[in-house]
C-alpha cells in the first residue's frame, strides 16, 4: 500500500513548480541554495534568502532527493515533501492490507482530498504547498497515533519523532514539550 502511495505522490508531483510567496522566498529556495553550493544554508554566505536561522530538517531531506536525483526541480522537492507527510501517517497506513481494499480505496481519497479542505481555492493545489506547517502537524500526530495506538512504547520511533520535531521550526520545540507531557501523563 505504501509503494503504491510513495507511486501517487510521484505523479501527483511530477513537473510542477512551487507557487506561494513562502516557498519562492524560503522553503524551495534554502534546498535550491544547498544543491547548488553543497553546504547547509544556515550560513550568511550560502543563503540568498535571509531565514538562516531556520531549522534545516526538511530542507535537508528535500535536499537528499535532489541530490539522488542529480537535477534541480520543484518538483522533486514537492516529492520529498509529500513522502515525508506520507512517512509519518505510517502509523495509520502500516496497518492497511490489501485484502480491505475497499478501507484502502476510503483512505486514499480521504487522504487525497483531505488536504483540499484546509486550503482555499485561490491557492491553488495543497499536494504541491511546502510550507511547513504540515510537515509540523503531521509529525507531531505521527507521535501521538503511534504512542497512543502500540501495545508497547517504541523509543526509537518516539525519540526520532521528537529530535525532527524542533529541527522542522522553532514552533516544533513547543509541540515535542506538548507530546512528552502528553505521554508522561499517560503512565
Amino acid at each position: 500500500v505504501f509503494l503504491v502511495f510513495t507511486v501517487l505522490l510521484f505523479f501527483l508531483s511530477y513537473d510542477v513548480h512551487v507557487f506561494q510567496w513562502d516557498e519562492y522566498s524560503h522553503w524551495s529556495t534554502t534546498v535550491k541554495d544547498m544543491y547548488f553550493t553543497d553546504r547547509l544554508s544556515i550560513y550568511k554566505d550560502v543563503s540568498t534568502t535571509g531565514f538562516v536561522s531556520y531549522p534545516p530538517a526538511m530542507a535537508l531531506w528535500q535536499y537528499f532527493f535532489v541530490k539522488l536525483c542529480g537535477r534541480w526541480t520543484d518538483g522533486i522537492i514537492i516529492f520529498a515533501y509529500n513522502l515525508y507527510l506520507l512517512m509519518m501517517m505510517m502509523p495509520v497506513v502500516g496497518k492497511l492490507k490489501w485484502k480491505h481494499w475497499p478501507l484502502v480505496l476510503v483512505f486514499f481519497l480521504l487522504m487525497y482530498v483531505m488536504p483540499y479542505w484546509f486550503y482555499t481555492p485561490y491557492e491553488g493545489s495543497a499536494w504541491r504547498c511546502i510550507y511547513i506547517d504540515r510537515a509540523i502537524s503531521f509529525t507531531f500526530t505521527y507521535l501521538m497515533v503511534s504512542y497512543f495506538t502500540s501495545n508497547q512504547i517504541d523509543p526509537l520511533s518516539l525519540g526520532l519523532g521528537m529530535f525532527v520535531l524542533p529541527l522542522l521550526k522553532s514552533i516544533g520545540l513547543a509541540f515535542c514539550a506538548f507530546a512528552a507531557f502528553a505521554i508522561v501523563m499517560d503512565f
